[in-house]
Parts: C-alpha cells; structure tokens; sequence
C-alpha cells in the first residue's frame, strides 16, 4: 500500500512541477562577476562562457561602468527540435558605480576562456596615500 501511494504521490509531484514549468519566464541573464580592489586598480572578473569579444560592450560615464553582451540561441537545422534546453541565450547589462575617478586612458579588457576581466586603474587623487605624521 505504501508503494502505491508513493507512486501517486510521484506523480502529482511531476505533474505539479511541468505545470508551473510552463508558466515560467526565465530570468534576465546576469551574469556573475566577482570585484576586487587591488589598491591601486579595481578588477572585475565577470563569467562569460560562449561569448566572442564582438559580443561584449564596455562603457564609463563619469563614475558608471556599463558591461553589455549579447550571446544568440544557436539555430536548430531544419527538421532538428529542441526536445530540453537549459542554457542561457539573449542580452546582458550590468552596471556599477565607482567610488573614485578612474584612469580612462588605461582602462583594460580582456576576455580569454570564458571569463571577461576589465582592470580599471585608480586616478591619481583616488590612489592610497600613506600621510606621514610629523613631529610639532
């Protein structure tokens, strides 16, 4: 009797699960970036598997750094279905505010197995600076 109500409960569970499946959007693409302050310089590594250098678009403005791409669903041939797809195909934006002046002229991107990394050098008034005390 267990097994039979185990089967039962099985099965709704799956019925449940292609019904709200069906009803889902699936989220804009964001992809994941990790920032680091290397004192100097800020880093961002951001994961961008399948996407070619004209994919992606860097802009600043004044303290605003906009990262675009666009990665496009791969075309099925003719007579082919998808019969399941899970990844991710459509456009990204992502922006962050910087809290200092950045050095524009060397401003660096990169992108090289998956992973695009955008090094943004301090400008000079934004750099640490160790203020020697001075005896009175």
């Amino acid at each position: 009797m267990f097994d039979l109500h185990r089967s039962r409960i099985d099965h709704l569970a799956r019925t449940l699960g292609e019904l709200f499946d069906e009803g889902q959007r699936p989220e804009p693409l964001a992809p994941a970036v990790d920032v680091v302050d290397h004192g100097d310089r800020l880093q961002l590594a951001m994961d961008l598997p399948g996407y070619r250098r004209e994919d992606v678009a860097i802009e600043i403005d004044g303290r605003q750094l906009v990262l675009r791409g666009e990665r496009p669903e791969p075309a099925l041939a003719e007579g082919e279905t998808a019969v399941h797809r899970e990844r991710r195909f459509g456009r990204f934006e992502r922006s962050f505010t910087l809290g200092f002046g950045v050095d524009r002229d060397n401003i660096a991107a990169d992108l090289s197995h998956g992973v695009l990394t955008v090094t943004l050098p301090k400008a000079e008034p934004a750099k640490p600076r160790r203020i020697e005390v001075r005896a009175a």
